[in-house]
């Protein structure tokens, strides 16, 4: 009985639940590629670091 009345909450709030997290999906979807470039920066910064110290 606990478990049926738990998935009742879960239905009764699915509707309002799910618009917001298809939202903030759709806003991600927009960032996806934010953390690649972040480390392909951080990558190219220390490889640059490395060739001037290798250089100096």
């Amino acid at each position: 009985m606990d478990y049926d009345s738990h998935n009742d909450y879960n239905e009764e709030y699915s509707g309002e639940i799910s618009p917001g997290y298809r939202q903030d999906a759709r806003h991600d979807e927009g960032h996806r590629f934010s953390p690649f470039l972040l480390g392909l920066a951080i990558a190219v910064t220390v490889l640059l670091l490395i060739i001037v110290f290798v250089y100096m």
